[in-house]
């Protein structure tokens, strides 16, 4: 590489930097980043065969780290030098920001605006020094959109590069944060205390919300408590602003039982938590075997008896709707059935269906001879834009 030469505008001393492959520091290439980045930073130790030696007092760099703000849109060092400055053993210090291409450090391609300029003595704007010891902290609207991979420190007297540090930049990532709205069963949130029939599974939703731009991946949703026990789920990536609910169940095992603490880990974030007290019930009325339909007859399904209840022979008609984007919306009047489904703890079902080309749901709370609340839904093939959604009560009718 040939020589560089290009005065620096402030600062009390001219320096034309005579890089001589200063510029082109091997450093390895930086780290691969896909998530938002807030901050690069970098601890410089890579000296390049200038100021190696001792004896140079406050004309050589004893140690140099460097951030660039992205949120914040600001540049700061902070440069220690073997001694402290005076008038005559002052210098020029620049923090420099730059690219790596095909490995190399390309400190002698920056910007005007890529570099920070100041006399050790005569401080510039942005700078200040105690003792040894020189600080930048300066807005720099270049540091929220430059993608810098790596940094230099250089101290100069006159046209001679005397001391250099460099070194790779590491992005921090924003951390994602997550947050957990209050638990459900089927459509109604708990308020108070969950009630929970001993012995029995219940089927508790847990809605985990994304609160900022960082994407949270693989995320999941545990729980735990004194007398219950807890299963979990993995619920993938959260985005900001997007809501996920895990669908996990809960038993009481003892009459002594504590909170349900719920707790939601993520490969790339915190831990986030919430309790949820808990109440002992007496069981609702026993689900009455024999066959159910709603007041206009559009839903129709038989409760079995035995051990066990079971919703079995579900069948639905409802109106579906299909609207690809851009285009009119279509309805079509269609028959939708469920499979055979256990009736769990307090007579609720909570059960989805995923087939490879569709997905159904279905959701009811049975008590003695009534549904006192259900839903049913369907979303059609990927891309085909279909969904039907049903609401219904439903009563015994014969046996």
């Amino acid at each position: 590489m040939g020589r560089v030469h290009r005065p620096l505008a402030s600062g009390a001393v001219a320096l034309a930097l005579v890089l001589s492959g200063l510029g082109a520091v091997a450093l390895g290439p930086p780290a691969a980043a896909d998530d938002v980045v807030v901050e690069r930073t970098a601890d410089l130790t890579v000296r390049d065969g200038v100021g190696t030696g001792t004896g140079m007092g406050a004309q050589r760099l004893s140690s140099a780290s460097v951030r660039a703000d992205v949120s914040g849109a600001r540049v700061q060092a902070t440069v220690v030098l073997d001694a402290e400055p005076t008038a005559a053993t002052g210098a020029t210090v620049v923090v420099a920001f730059g690219p790596l291409v095909d490995g190399i450090c390309q400190l002698d391609d920056f910007l005007d605006a890529d570099q920070y300029e100041s006399s050790t003595t005569d401080l510039a704007a942005g700078w200040t020094r105690t003792g040894r010891t020189l600080t930048l902290d300066l807005a720099a609207e270049e540091a929220g959109y430059q993608p810098w991979d790596c940094a230099g420190a250089i101290l100069g007297v006159g046209g001679e590069v005397v001391s250099f540090l460099g070194g790779n930049l590491t992005a921090v990532h924003l951390e994602p944060q997550l947050g957990i709205d209050r638990p459900r069963i089927l459509d109604k949130q708990v308020r108070g205390k969950l009630r929970l029939v001993r012995g029995q599974w219940h089927v508790v939703r847990v809605p985990v919300r994304g609160l900022n731009a960082a994407e949270a991946r693989r995320v999941v949703v545990r729980g735990s408590g004194r007398g219950l026990a807890v299963t979990g789920q993995s619920l993938g990536t959260i985005d900001q602003d997007y809501v996920r609910e895990a669908v996990i169940r809960v038993r009481a095992k003892s009459r002594k039982v504590g909170p349900l603490r719920l707790r939601v880990t993520s490969e790339n974030g915190d831990t986030v938590r919430r309790k949820v007290p808990v109440r002992l019930v007496r069981a609702p009325a026993r689900p009455v075997p024999g066959r159910y339909r709603s007041a206009d007859g559009s839903v129709a399904f038989t409760i079995t008896g035995g051990r066990t209840a079971r919703v079995a022979r579900f069948r639905v008609e409802t109106r579906t709707r299909c609207q690809p984007p851009l285009d009119y919306a279509t309805y079509t009047d269609n028959i939708y059935g469920f499979p055979k489904t256990r009736i769990g703890g307090g007579g609720v079902v909570d059960a989805r269906q995923v087939k490879p080309l569709f997905s159904v749901s279905l959701q009811l709370k049975a008590v003695g001879r009534r549904v006192t609340q259900g839903s049913f839904g369907y979303v059609g093939p990927k891309g085909s834009y279909c969904s039907a959604d049903e609401r219904f009560r439903a009563r015994r009718v014969r046996r």
